[in-house]
């Protein structure tokens, strides 16, 4: 009796939805020297959809936060720089953490740091 009350307490247990885990997902562009500088940056939301903003021109430089990047969705920014040749640290945020990050150094035109979440 004790077999077969564990053998369908386990089947109940395996075959019940699970709810599927959300991340909350930002990017961050810091400006790491004191230069005149700016960057366009084009980064996927959590519709899956591009989104461009540019000049920016801030020492830090934050997206909208998205509630609803799913376990296994890719997070990715790239950064173009438009003027000056000022180092940026680019990252993704999970959670409110770095999650991955990397640098636009001087002398490169531009950057892509993707992540999956």
């Amino acid at each position: 009796m004790a077999k077969w009350l564990l053998a369908i307490s386990l089947f109940v247990l395996f075959s019940c939805d699970r709810e599927e885990r959300t991340w909350r997902v930002q990017y961050e562009i810091n400006l790491l020297e004191n230069d005149q500088a700016s960057v366009r940056a084009i980064y996927r939301n959590s519709d899956n959809a591009d989104v461009s903003e540019s000049p920016i021109d801030k020492n830090i430089w934050r997206s909208p936060v998205y509630d609803d990047f799913k376990e296994g969705d890719e997070a990715y920014i790239r950064v173009e720089r438009l003027t000056g040749d000022a180092d940026y640290e680019i990252s993704i945020l999970r959670d409110g953490a770095v999650h991955e990050s990397d640098q636009l150094k001087a002398g490169q035109t531009e950057i892509e740091v993707r992540r999956g979440i």
